[in-house]
């Protein structure tokens, strides 16, 4: 049975939102590869924050959802909303240069940690969102696929088993995962750039960060 989607079971001011901090570090990274659009997708509160965090880099930030109570939240955001899977299986986000991907992590979208969900827990799911993106001609698909994790995958040993496991089932899938701490004060997030335009190996000039 199809898992179904986690979304805000809170008000739009309780709902989790992007840590700003992480925010700037992850626009900072991103613009390393000189993307001029990028879609931050189930992005929810976070888009006139992440917005600012972007056009520092002068790249245009444009915001998905699967709720469209989000418009009336941010009615000046660049949205397009709908179910990320399916914006990915018809090739909606080939305008994008960087798709990133960055699902509910807790449960009812809260934010606390203590509600936080497993890797494949996660709905929707990262492999989903991975093989409905590659599902598609690599001319519909957007240059660069960011995952946003939890900072919490590395936690535990369980934790970093179902971490390990992601990674392999990207390599399995014929992609080069490239992980990243998100870092304010504590980790908050691993984020785990794909190329899609050189899905074995990487073109450009930023160094390896292992995680």
């Amino acid at each position: 049975m199809k898992k179904q989607h986690n979304i805000s079971a809170v008000d739009d001011e309780s709902t989790a939102s992007t840590n700003a901090v992480c925010a700037a570090q992850r626009a900072h990274r991103l613009s390393m590869f000189t993307p001029k659009r990028v879609i931050e997708l189930c992005v929810g509160p976070s888009l006139s924050m992440l917005e600012k965090a972007y056009k520092v880099h002068n790249i245009e930030c444009y915001g998905n959802d699967i709720d469209t109570r989000w418009l009336k939240y941010h009615k000046t955001g660049r949205w397009l909303f709908g179910d990320a899977l399916t914006l990915a299986k018809i090739g909606a986000l080939r305008q994008f240069d960087v798709a990133i991907f960055a699902p509910p992590l807790t449960i009812g979208c809260t934010g606390e940690r203590i509600d936080a969900l497993d890797i494949f827990d996660v709905s929707p799911g990262y492999l989903e969102f991975v093989d409905a993106i590659m599902s598609i001609s690599h001319t519909l698909r957007p240059k660069l696929l960011t995952l946003v994790l939890h900072g919490k995958v590395l936690s535990t040993p369980q934790n970093r088993a179902d971490y390990h496991k992601l990674l392999s089932e990207l390599w399995r899938r014929g992609l080069a995962p490239r992980p990243t701490q998100l870092i304010d004060g504590c980790r908050k997030y691993v984020d785990i750039d794909i190329s899609l335009s050189h899905p074995s190996g990487w073109h450009h000039p930023i160094e390896d960060d292992e995680v």
